[in-house]
């Protein structure tokens, strides 16, 4: 992800000195699959800490309902006796 915008940043920096119009658009083709592959990253990035959240969030319920469910059996259990 850094990598990807640093070297679009570093070719940008390297096409200010270019006058030739087909050098120009080969520098900016480049730079423009670098974005891409910061986009990329950033992508991977959300996805995997949405995937820990998400998977934080079900352990939490998992324990919760866990917990609710050894309440009832107990007041169940209470209740008969």
């Amino acid at each position: 992800m850094i990598v990807g915008a640093v070297a679009a940043f570093v070719i940008y920096i390297a096409s200010l000195t270019l006058s030739d119009t087909r050098d120009l658009l080969s520098y900016q083709l480049l730079s423009l699959a670098f974005v891409a592959v910061t986009l990329i990253g950033v992508a991977v990035y959300l996805a995997a800490a949405v995937t820990r959240v998400l998977g934080l969030w079900l352990v939490r319920q998992l324990l919760e309902s866990n917990a609710q469910a050894e309440k009832v059996a107990e007041a169940l259990a209470s209740t008969k006796s």
